[in-house]
C-alpha cells in the first residue's frame, strides 16, 4: 500500500508533459496579453498575483511563474521590490479573431450524463477561453441531435460559421465535406487517419511505439497485442509496437483480434485469456476501453493484474485512472490546441495555402499499477 501511495504521488507530480506545460504556457501567455488590453493597463500598474492568475485561468502556478519570467525577458513586464510585478510596456494584440464563429461538428449522445468527459468537450472547454477573449465565438454543434449532415451544413450557414473543427466521422460526411469545401471556410479535422485535410491528430504508431518500449525496459520479452482490426488507428498502434519489438530483438509477438461491435466479442476474451498466465509476461492493449474489458476478465477467471501479467492500455481515459491502468496519455489540450492555431493561421493568413497540413502531436506513457519489471530494467541511456 504504501508503493501504491508513493506511485500515486509520483503520478500527479508529473501529470503535465512537457508539450502539455509548453501549450499552457502559450495559453497562459495570450491570456495575460489579453487581460492587460482588456483591463486598459497602463506602465507602472500592477498585475494581480501569481495566485490570484493560476486560480483565474486554471493553469498550475509553476506555468504562471514561467509565463510572468518571459514576458519579463520580453521587456513586458518588470518586477520592481516589494511593489510586485508591474506593466513596463503595452504589448501588441495577437492578430484578431474579432467577429469570427468557430464550430465543433462532433457526434454526442447527450442523454450519457458521461459524455462530457469525451473529448469534444475536453477540446471545446480548453479553447473557447482563449477564443472569447480574441474576440469570436465557439459553438458546438452535436450530430447526435439532428441525424442530418444536410441539417449541419444548414445550421453553418445560419450561424454565420467561419472555421471549423471536424470531431468524428459522420453518415455521409462525403457530402458534408463536398458542401464545407464549396462554402470556402477552413476546416481543420481531428479524425484519426485523415490525410487529405488539415488534420491534427495523435501520432498512432508512436503510441504502439511507447507501450513496447516501457515493457522492453521493464524486462519483458514475451508480449501479446490485442488490437481491433477494423480501425485503422488500432491497426497503427499495432504496427509501432510490432516495430519497436523487433527493433529491441525481441521474439516475434502473438496478436488477438478484438471487435467491440461483436456480441461474442467478451466471449473470446475469455477463450484466450487462459493461455496468457505462463505463456506472455505481458498484454499491450491499443486502447483503454480494451484493456478495461481484459481486466473485468481476468478478475472473473481468477487472474490477477499484474501478479499474471502485465497489461498496459491507450488513451489515459477515466477507467485508467480509476484502476490505476499504465497507459499512454493522449492530451486533448494539446490536440485541441493545435488544431485552434492550424485554423487561426488559415482564417489570418491572406493567400490560399497550396497544400494540407497533417500535424502529429507526440504521447507520455503514464505507469501506474498495472505494469511491473519481471527483470532489472536496462538503464536509459542518456541523449
Amino acid at each position: 500500500m504504501i508503493r501504491n501511495a508513493e506511485e500515486t504521488k509520483k503520478e500527479r507530480k508529473r501529470r503535465l508533459t512537457a508539450p502539455e506545460v509548453l501549450a499552457m504556457q502559450k495559453l497562459c501567455h495570450e491570456r495575460i496579453i489579453s487581460d492587460i488590453h482588456a483591463n486598459r493597463t497602463l506602465p507602472g500598474m500592477p498585475l494581480p498575483g501569481i495566485r490570484i492568475l493560476s486560480k483565474q485561468y486554471n493553469i498550475p502556478l509553476s506555468v504562471v511563474r514561467t509565463t510572468l519570467d518571459n514576458l519579463k525577458t520580453e521587456g513586458i513586464l518588470e518586477s520592481v521590490p516589494r511593489e510586485g510585478v508591474k506593466l513596463r510596456s503595452v504589448p501588441c494584440l495577437p492578430a484578431s479573431l474579432k467577429g469570427k464563429r468557430f464550430a465543433i461538428i462532433a457526434n454526442l449522445r447527450e442523454d450519457n450524463p458521461r459524455h462530457v468527459l469525451n473529448p469534444p468537450i475536453q477540446i471545446a472547454n480548453s479553447i473557447e477561453p482563449v477564443l472569447n477573449e480574441q474576440g469570436g465565438q465557439l459553438v458546438f454543434i452535436n450530430y447526435w441531435r439532428y441525424k442530418s449532415c444536410q441539417k449541419i451544413l444548414e445550421l453553418v450557414d445560419s450561424e454565420s460559421i467561419d472555421a471549423i473543427l471536424y470531431m468524428k466521422r459522420l453518415p455521409d460526411d462525403a457530402g458534408l465535406l463536398r458542401g464545407i469545401r464549396s462554402r470556402r471556410i477552413p476546416l481543420v479535422s481531428l479524425v484519426p487517419d485523415t490525410t487529405e485535410l488539415d488534420s491534427v491528430d495523435f501520432d498512432q504508431e508512436d503510441i504502439g511505439r511507447l507501450q513496447a518500449e516501457h515493457l522492453f525496459r521493464l524486462g519483458h520479452r514475451k508480449v501479446a497485442i490485442f488490437y481491433f482490426p477494423a480501425r485503422p488507428w488500432s491497426v497503427a498502434r499495432m504496427e509501432g509496437a510490432l516495430r519497436e519489438l523487433r527493433r529491441c530483438g525481441m521474439p516475434e509477438p502473438q496478436l488477438f483480434e478484438f471487435y467491440f461491435e461483436r456480441d461474442d466479442a467478451e466471449d473470446s476474451i475469455f477463450r484466450v485469456l487462459p493461455e496468457i498466465p505462463g505463456k506472455f509476461s505481458a498484454v499491450i492493449a491499443t486502447n483503454d476501453i480494451m484493456a478495461e474489458r481484459i481486466l473485468e476478465a481476468t478478475e472473473r477467471l481468477g487472474f490477477f493484474v499484474p501478479k499474471d501479467f502485465s497489461l498496459i492500455g491507450a488513451d489515459n481515459l477515466e477507467f485508467a485512472v480509476l484502476h490505476n491502468l499504465t497507459t499512454v496519455h493522449l492530451s486533448q489540450i494539446n490536440l485541441g490546441h493545435a488544431a485552434f492555431e492550424l485554423l487561426k493561421k488559415r482564417i489570418l493568413s491572406p493567400n490560399p495555402v497550396p497544400c494540407c497540413e497533417n500535424i502529429r502531436i507526440k504521447c507520455a506513457i503514464f505507469r501506474r499499477n498495472t505494469t511491473k519489471p519481471i527483470a532489472e530494467p536496462e538503464k536509459e541511456s542518456v541523449s
